[in-house]
């Protein structure tokens, strides 16, 4: 089956800069189509690429210098990545990185449980379950090393983020907002639904170049645990002392 997400424009954001974009809108089999393409520009063009980000729905290209972003390369370019959309995407597969990351789902740990339960209508067992029930997609790295906007949650668990921001979010925090969930790689300010903690380090623990383990393309599946099980995992619940 063929993909249905054409290219929508592409353009030189400098010398050795190509932007690629697509339609903006928040979906895994976008994403997934856009990694395709990822990998067909990285196999073609090895020799010349530095570096592909790809986020939601674009793409930037980043060249070898002294490549250039003249006419002649982004229409070659743009004639594979055409070519990637046109496979069928069994045919054409990512190769991603799937992650299972253990959450402890409390409320002296998933802070905004209860408000939950009453905005959604739903019991804590509920809401765990549409929660752990999805694989995730990793969109893009943002806001903070390591913090990787995943999606798309269950349709009754989507609620925004509050309007006022807590003062301290901490680190482990796996959370939602809108469509989307993550997890606060380290203690921070922050405005999205605590629903648990994990004991996952985020971010690699090679000091020399400390890299965010979930990567733009990988996948995610939560699984509940204990509290038990959360602490003998080196985890440390933090609670909501400091909520605003």
């Amino acid at each position: 089956m063929a993909n249905h997400y054409p290219l929508k424009s592409f353009q030189a954001l400098s010398e050795t800069a190509i932007l690629f974009c697509w339609a903006e809108i928040i979906d895994p089999q976008l994403n997934q189509c856009i990694h395709r393409c990822k990998q067909a520009i990285a196999n073609k063009f090895t020799d010349i690429i530095v570096d592909i980000v790809c986020s939601y729905s674009s793409m930037i290209v980043h060249l070898q210098p002294p490549t250039t972003a003249n006419t002649a390369l982004l229409e070659d370019m743009v004639r594979h990545i055409k070519k990637s959309i046109e496979l069928p995407s069994e045919a054409n597969k990512v190769q991603s990185k799937l992650h299972h990351i253990d959450v402890y789902y409390g409320y002296d740990a998933g802070w905004d449980l209860a408000y939950m339960e009453q905005q959604c209508q739903l019991t804590l067992q509920d809401i765990i379950a549409r929660h752990t029930a999805p694989t995730y997609q990793v969109f893009a790295n943002g806001f903070m090393p390591g913090f990787a906007y995943m999606g798309i949650i269950d349709q009754q668990l989507i609620l925004p983020r509050h309007s006022t921001p807590r003062t301290s979010i901490p680190k482990g925090a796996v959370a939602i907002a809108e469509q989307q969930t993550a997890i606060y790689p380290k203690a921070s300010p922050g405005g999205w639904l605590i629903l648990g903690q994990t004991a996952m380090s985020l971010i690699t623990a090679d000091e020399l170049s400390p890299t965010p383990v979930l990567q733009a393309g990988d996948q995610v599946k939560f699984n509940a645990i204990s509290e038990q099980q959360f602490v003998q995992q080196g985890g440390s619940v933090m609670t909501n002392n400091d909520a605003w």
